[in-house]
């Protein structure tokens, strides 16, 4: 459910559980979905620094 969209407040909620914690245990993420998930380091922007040679 998790892949297809659904999110955590749902599921936890159609699986029956007062805690979030008890509807983590059963989350498991395929190695799909992880590959699929940028990196957070991708998103940054990197100034251009001078080189040595313009000094």
């Amino acid at each position: 459910m998790l892949e297809a969209g659904a999110d955590l407040h749902t599921i936890q909620i159609l699986l029956g559980h007062h805690d979030l914690k008890e509807t983590a245990r059963y989350l498991h993420l395929s190695q799909r979905h992880l590959h699929a998930t940028p990196s957070p380091l991708d998103t940054l922007v990197l100034k251009k620094g001078r080189s040595p040679q313009e000094e």
